[in-house]
């Protein structure tokens, strides 16, 4: 089993992602939700996703009323 500081490492060196276990984990020592480590997870991942879809989501013509 990988431990916990192995898991942070992997984490902040951008080879992991934060885990509902790792959040649980991270909220108790940090004295935080584990909301708040899922939702900083959620926001990278769709920054790195824009990023890599820019070309494409500009192509999109929106839907109209």
């Amino acid at each position: 089993m990988i431990s916990l500081t192995s898991r942070v490492s992997r984490i902040v060196h951008g080879r992991q992602a934060i885990t509902a276990d790792i959040a649980l984990r991270l909220g108790a020592f940090f004295g935080t939700t584990p909301q708040f480590w899922l939702r900083l997870q959620e926001g990278y991942d769709l920054a790195l996703a824009r990023a890599n879809a820019r070309e494409e989501l500009g192509a999109i013509q929106p839907l109209s009323a």
